[in-house]
C-alpha cells in the first residue's frame, strides 16, 4: 500500500506539538484540484478524494500520521509537502488535510486481505482496534472464515470493509 520512509517529524519546543512534512522533487506543481475536471476519484474509502500526485501524497501521510498514534501514542498536530525541483526557483509547502479514520478504514482493509493486525501488537488478529500503546487482543477482532462478517465483542457486523477504529 505505502512504501518508503518518514521524511521528518518536527517537535514545536513551545507547544510540544509534532509536525511531519514530506520532501517532495517533482516538476509538476502539487494541486489538490488538479485533474478534478476528469471526474475521477480513488476508491472507497478515498472516493473524496481526486485521483492525482496531490492525494496520493496526502493518503500516504495519513496512513503514517495514523501509525504513529496507534503503535506509538505520537500525535500529529499537522501535515505538509515541501515541494523542491532543480527547474524551480522556489521551494513551494503545501498544507496536508488530516482524514485519520479514512487512513484507518485503509490499513483495516488490508488488513482483512493479509490476515494480519497493522497494529503488530502480537494479537494475533485480523482487525485490531487498538488505539495507542498498550494494545491488547481485547482491542482486536477476528475475521470469520466467510468474511462476510466480523466478530466484534460478542456481536456480529456485516462487513469488515466498514468497521473504523476509535476516534
Amino acid at each position: 500500500m505505502i512504501a518508503g520512509q518518514i521524511d521528518c517529524v518536527f517537535r514545536c519546543v513551545c507547544t510540544g506539538e509534532f509536525h511531519m512534512v514530506d520532501w517532495k522533487r517533482c516538476k509538476k506543481a502539487l494541486d489538490p484540484k488538479s485533474g478534478s475536471e476528469y471526474g475521477r476519484t480513488g476508491m472507497p474509502p478515498c472516493d473524496f478524494l481526486v485521483d492525482n500526485q496531490f492525494s496520493h501524497y496526502a493518503a500516504q501521510q495519513n496512513l503514517d500520521a495514523a501509525l504513529l498514534l496507534d503503535n506509538y501514542g505520537l500525535r500529529i498536530s499537522s501535515m505538509w509537502l515541501a515541494q523542491f525541483h532543480p527547474l524551480h526557483h522556489r521551494y513551494t509547502v503545501h498544507s496536508v488535510p488530516v482524514f485519520l479514520s479514512t487512513a484507518r478504514e485503509m490499513l483495516d482493509i488490508c488488513a482483512v486481505d493479509a490476515g494480519a493486525c497493522h497494529l503488530g501488537c502480537g494479537c494475533g488478529f485480523v482487525i485490531c482496534a487498538g488505539i495507542g500503546n498498550g494494545a491488547t487482543s481485547a482491542n482486536c477482532v477476528t475475521a470469520l472464515p466467510t468474511r462476510n462478517a466480523v466478530l466484534r465483542s460478542g456481536s456480529v457486523s456485516r462487513s469488515p470493509r466498514r468497521l473504523r477504529s476509535p476516534p
